[in-house]
């Protein structure tokens, strides 16, 4: 029974987990009409929005290739260090490299002529 239930709770997770990944492409590719003029230079609007599907491209063939390699990077070396310091301080370092990326896209955008999407009021 404890199997059972164990096997029913890690396809639940793993389902969820799948749906919230698969919701970002969904999104991404109903607004791709709206990011394009937004994002990419103005006055073509046909290489706006090839530009807007190569982004969403290299996004979906990147994936997999980014998961195979930091497969081998998380047997090699994760598997350690979570031994060394633990599972939650190891969600720390994880949550924080996540932020910082977002702050990295956040001062990038302001930095050029995109300001316009950050309200400075």
């Amino acid at each position: 029974m404890a199997d059972a239930r164990r096997r029913l709770t890690n396809i639940v997770g793993g389902s969820a987990g799948n749906l919230v990944e698969w919701f970002d492409w969904y999104v991404y590719s109903a607004f791709a009409l709206y990011f394009a003029p937004v994002f990419f230079p103005k006055g073509d609007t046909t290489a706006q929005l090839l530009n807007t599907a190569a982004v969403f491209a290299v996004g979906f063939v990147m994936r997999p290739i980014g998961a195979w390699v930091m497969g081998i990077y998380a047997v090699e070396y994760v598997a350690l260090y979570l031994e060394q310091i633990g599972h939650e301080r190891w969600f720390y370092i994880y949550v924080s490299v996540a932020i910082l990326g977002s702050l990295i896209a956040y001062v990038r955008m302001r930095e050029t002529k995109h300001s316009s999407l950050i309200n400075d009021d």
